[in-house]
Protein backbone atom coordinates (compact mmCIF):
# COMPACT_ATOMS: atom_id res chain seq x y z
CA UNK A 1 0.00 0.00 0.00
CA UNK A 2 1.39 3.38 -0.99
CA UNK A 3 1.21 6.18 1.55
CA UNK A 4 0.71 9.58 -0.01
CA UNK A 5 2.28 12.67 1.55
CA UNK A 6 1.07 16.24 1.18
CA UNK A 7 2.40 19.52 2.49
CA UNK A 8 1.86 23.24 2.22
CA UNK A 9 4.88 25.51 1.79
CA UNK A 10 4.16 29.03 2.98
CA UNK A 11 6.07 31.73 1.14
CA UNK A 12 5.19 34.79 3.18
CA UNK A 13 5.80 35.92 6.73
CA UNK A 14 2.13 36.39 7.64
CA UNK A 15 1.17 32.73 7.11
CA UNK A 16 1.35 30.55 10.15
CA UNK A 17 -0.80 27.74 11.40
CA UNK A 18 -1.39 26.16 7.99
CA UNK A 19 -1.73 22.44 8.29
CA UNK A 20 -2.98 19.51 6.35
CA UNK A 21 -5.77 18.20 8.43
CA UNK A 22 -6.05 15.26 8.99
CA UNK A 23 -2.45 14.36 8.11
CA UNK A 24 -1.83 13.22 4.54
CA UNK A 25 -5.39 13.95 3.45
CA UNK A 26 -4.69 16.83 1.03
CA UNK A 27 -7.19 18.93 3.00
CA UNK A 28 -5.52 22.15 4.17
CA UNK A 29 -6.97 24.42 6.83
CA UNK A 30 -6.24 27.86 8.29
CA UNK A 31 -5.17 29.31 4.95
CA UNK A 32 -5.14 33.11 4.97
CA UNK A 33 -7.22 35.29 2.66
CA UNK A 34 -5.04 36.69 -0.15
CA UNK A 35 -2.28 34.20 0.71
CA UNK A 36 -0.06 32.59 -1.93
CA UNK A 37 0.75 28.91 -1.32
CA UNK A 38 2.75 26.12 -2.83
CA UNK A 39 1.45 22.60 -2.28
CA UNK A 40 3.44 19.42 -2.75
CA UNK A 41 2.23 15.87 -3.26
CA UNK A 42 4.50 12.85 -3.00
CA UNK A 43 3.37 9.30 -3.79
CA UNK A 44 6.64 7.57 -2.90
CA UNK A 45 8.04 7.88 -6.42
CA UNK A 46 7.44 11.38 -7.67
CA UNK A 47 6.85 14.89 -6.27
CA UNK A 48 4.19 17.07 -7.87
CA UNK A 49 3.95 20.78 -7.04
CA UNK A 50 1.06 23.21 -7.49
CA UNK A 51 0.56 26.84 -6.50
CA UNK A 52 -2.58 28.69 -5.51
CA UNK A 53 -3.64 32.11 -4.29
CA UNK A 54 -6.48 32.23 -1.79
CA UNK A 55 -8.84 35.01 -2.94
CA UNK A 56 -9.67 37.97 -0.72
CA UNK A 57 -12.62 37.21 1.53
CA UNK A 58 -15.61 39.52 1.12
CA UNK A 59 -18.23 39.71 3.85
CA UNK A 60 -21.51 38.50 2.34
CA UNK A 61 -24.52 40.76 2.21
CA UNK A 62 -28.11 39.80 1.58
CA UNK A 63 -31.64 41.07 1.84
CA UNK A 64 -34.86 39.65 3.17
CA UNK A 65 -38.05 40.00 1.14
CA UNK A 66 -40.96 41.56 3.08
CA UNK A 67 -43.55 39.02 4.25
CA UNK A 68 -46.82 40.65 3.24
CA UNK A 69 -50.00 39.37 4.90
CA UNK A 70 -53.24 39.75 2.97
CA UNK A 71 -56.22 38.94 5.25
CA UNK A 72 -57.88 36.53 5.71
CA UNK A 73 -54.45 34.90 5.50
CA UNK A 74 -52.71 35.09 8.90
CA UNK A 75 -49.12 34.08 8.02
CA UNK A 76 -46.53 34.86 5.39
CA UNK A 77 -43.03 33.87 4.28
CA UNK A 78 -39.60 35.44 4.54
CA UNK A 79 -37.15 34.77 1.71
CA UNK A 80 -33.43 35.56 1.73
CA UNK A 81 -32.56 37.20 -1.60
CA UNK A 82 -29.72 38.95 -3.41
CA UNK A 83 -26.77 37.20 -1.75
CA UNK A 84 -23.60 39.12 -2.67
CA UNK A 85 -20.86 38.88 -3.80
CA UNK A 86 -22.40 36.37 -6.20
CA UNK A 87 -20.25 33.34 -6.93
CA UNK A 88 -17.90 34.04 -4.03
CA UNK A 89 -19.93 32.67 -1.13
CA UNK A 90 -18.45 29.50 0.32
CA UNK A 91 -21.27 26.98 0.53
CA UNK A 92 -23.25 25.57 1.96
CA UNK A 93 -25.00 28.63 3.41
CA UNK A 94 -27.15 28.15 6.52
CA UNK A 95 -29.98 30.34 7.79
CA UNK A 96 -31.70 30.58 11.15
CA UNK A 97 -34.04 32.93 12.96
CA UNK A 98 -32.20 33.96 16.12
CA UNK A 99 -34.85 36.22 17.66
CA UNK A 100 -38.22 37.80 16.92
CA UNK A 101 -40.80 40.08 18.54
CA UNK A 102 -43.99 38.25 17.55
CA UNK A 103 -46.50 37.48 20.29
CA UNK A 104 -47.83 34.62 18.15
CA UNK A 105 -44.59 32.84 17.07
CA UNK A 106 -44.20 29.93 19.52
CA UNK A 107 -41.21 28.00 18.19
CA UNK A 108 -37.95 28.08 20.15
CA UNK A 109 -35.04 30.07 18.75
CA UNK A 110 -32.72 29.60 17.08
CA UNK A 111 -35.29 28.42 14.56
CA UNK A 112 -35.51 25.88 13.00
CA UNK A 113 -32.61 24.55 15.13
CA UNK A 114 -29.07 25.32 16.32
CA UNK A 115 -27.57 24.31 12.97
CA UNK A 116 -29.94 26.25 10.73
CA UNK A 117 -31.35 25.31 7.35
CA UNK A 118 -29.94 25.48 3.84
CA UNK A 119 -33.31 26.55 2.40
CA UNK A 120 -33.45 30.37 2.20
CA UNK A 121 -37.24 30.38 2.74
CA UNK A 122 -38.90 30.63 6.15
CA UNK A 123 -42.55 29.72 5.59
CA UNK A 124 -45.74 30.40 7.53
CA UNK A 125 -44.46 33.02 9.96
CA UNK A 126 -47.00 35.08 11.89
CA UNK A 127 -47.16 38.87 12.37
CA UNK A 128 -46.58 40.50 15.76
CA UNK A 129 -50.18 40.02 16.94
CA UNK A 130 -53.77 39.26 15.92
CA UNK A 131 -54.27 42.77 14.48
CA UNK A 132 -51.39 42.15 12.02
CA UNK A 133 -48.86 44.59 13.45
CA UNK A 134 -45.44 44.12 11.89
CA UNK A 135 -43.19 41.49 13.48
CA UNK A 136 -39.41 41.68 13.12
CA UNK A 137 -37.43 38.47 12.66
CA UNK A 138 -33.65 38.63 13.18
CA UNK A 139 -31.93 36.20 10.83
CA UNK A 140 -28.39 34.88 10.98
CA UNK A 141 -26.77 33.56 7.83
CA UNK A 142 -23.42 31.81 7.85
CA UNK A 143 -21.34 30.20 5.15
CA UNK A 144 -19.38 26.96 4.92
CA UNK A 145 -16.42 28.68 6.63
CA UNK A 146 -18.60 29.83 9.57
CA UNK A 147 -18.44 33.51 8.56
CA UNK A 148 -21.73 35.10 9.55
CA UNK A 149 -23.91 38.14 8.96
CA UNK A 150 -27.22 39.25 10.46
CA UNK A 151 -30.19 40.93 8.86
CA UNK A 152 -33.88 41.47 9.61
CA UNK A 153 -37.09 40.43 7.93
CA UNK A 154 -40.56 41.77 8.61
CA UNK A 155 -44.00 40.15 8.46
CA UNK A 156 -47.22 42.15 8.49
CA UNK A 157 -49.74 44.18 6.52
CA UNK A 158 -48.64 46.36 3.62
CA UNK A 159 -46.32 49.04 5.08
CA UNK A 160 -47.85 52.49 5.36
Amino acid sequence: MTIFHYRSICQQSRCNGESDSPPNSALFSNLISEGFYTFQFWDGCKVATATATIPKYSQPTWEVGYGLICPPKTVSDLKIINIQPQGQIVGPYYWQIISEDSDIFNDPTPYPNAIGQTDSLFANLPPKNAVYDVATYNILGYDGCKNSYQNQGKIGLFPR
